[in-house]
């Protein structure tokens, strides 16, 4: 069948639209894939394949972006870094590939790169500005939480700068404004996630939460060290070098704190 009209499945009704995918993400984990599953309708690969060849290119686009705004940052990077940084975004994710993760660590690269920028006092075009705004959606669309991440480093950039101007950046807005548009349009062209799944989720989920303790074992705890040892670094070199205060090295280690606590969420 090409969808499930008033089924009921396990005593909850479905409703009575078509059904094409049951997903307990939200819709634009679906969305995300949509563009390789078409072009595999229109060349006859797979859409897994499609899916390997869309996230090399972005990657790859992403760190061009990257060098272009840190350029303008007046932090150019190297071909050496950028060969160093697309084999952490092709090969390091590993079974991860592909997944909403991985694709929302290759879109915040290019905002996180204007942010280095705007902690260095630089502007940019509209163009530029549209563009790192929609990025910036689409990091909010996967999970809205990882905006934690583009947040610590507008905050870094208002500290270094000593204004507010960076929190409120047009691409922030820009961004704020598209994902509040996503968000509300679930709601119109998706009500079954919301009447029949977010049930379902609150009262499987809600109820798991782990002590906040448990939380700072493993993986977690690794990130954490991580964290704290490399600002350590930061502080120490600093009081040598006046230069490893700068905006770049502040903003990764901004993003980073964001990120873990993206991670917490």
């Amino acid at each position: 069948e090409d969808g499930i009209r008033d089924r009921d499945v396990t005593g909850v009704q479905t409703c009575a639209l078509p059904i094409y995918v049951l997903e307990t993400n939200p819709p634009f984990s679906i969305w995300m894939y949509a563009p390789a599953v078409a072009m595999s309708r229109l060349t006859g690969l797979r859409a897994e394949s499609w899916v390997d060849i869309s996230f090399i290119a972005l990657a790859a686009a992403s760190l061009w972006w990257c060098g272009r705004f840190l350029r303008v940052a007046g932090a150019p990077m190297s071909a050496w870094t950028g060969v160093f940084a697309f084999a952490v975004l092709a090969l390091l994710p590993a079974a991860c590939f592909g997944e909403r993760e991985h694709l929302a660590l290759i879109l915040v690269l290019p905002p996180l790169a204007v942010a280095v920028a705007r902690a260095a006092g630089a502007s940019f075009s509209w163009s530029a500005i549209v563009f790192v705004g929609g990025l910036t959606a689409l990091l909010l669309c996967i999970k809205p939480h990882f905006g934690l991440a583009v947040a610590a480093a507008a905050a870094t950039g208002a500290l270094l700068r000593r204004t507010w101007r960076p929190l409120f950046a047009p691409e922030h807005l820009i961004a704020g404004a598209l994902f509040a548009a996503y968000a509300a349009s679930t709601f119109a062209l998706y009500p079954a996630y919301w009447d029949d799944v977010m049930p379902v989720l609150r009262l499987l989920y809600l109820p798991m939460r782990a002590p906040f303790r448990f939380m700072l074992h493993g993986r977690m705890a690794v990130t954490l060290a991580f964290i704290v040892v490399v600002a350590a670094m930061v502080v120490v070199i600093t009081k040598a070098e006046r230069r490893a205060a700068s905006p770049p090295r502040l903003v990764a280690l901004a993003a980073a704190a964001g990120f873990f606590g993206a991670a917490v969420i």
